[in-house]
């Protein structure tokens, strides 16, 4: 079997590469690409763990700091929205718009 991890840099790098070190211990030869471009985020307006507040400082920051950042809030979701298995939270159409942002995100940077 094959594995291809794809992350960013910074920690989400480093778990990249700690699961490839794991999956190469087990005999599984897996391949890391660590990507620099811009940011998607997608977050639920309800969502205690990370509230609109911190979200809306993080995208003046990045884009303070010249980072391309694309950063949509969903009224009426909370954390993990996008989870079908989220039985309370769930929410289909903002799932289903978070998941063309990120194909759509993917198109553009990974072809």
């Amino acid at each position: 079997r094959h594995f291809t991890i794809c992350c960013a840099k910074g920690n989400n790098g480093g778990d990249g590469l700690a699961i490839a070190r794991l999956l190469h211990q087990r005999g599984v030869q897996a391949n890391v690409f660590i990507l620099e471009f811009g940011h998607l985020g997608n977050f639920g307006a309800d969502d205690q763990g990370i509230p609109p507040k911190d979200v809306k400082a993080f995208e003046a920051a990045m884009k303070a700091d010249g980072k391309t950042t694309d950063i949509k809030i969903y009224d009426g979701a909370g954390h993990a929205f996008e989870n079908p298995n989220n039985k309370q939270g769930y929410r289909p159409e903002a799932a289903a718009d978070a998941g063309q942002r990120i194909s759509g995100f993917f198109q553009k940077y990974l072809h």
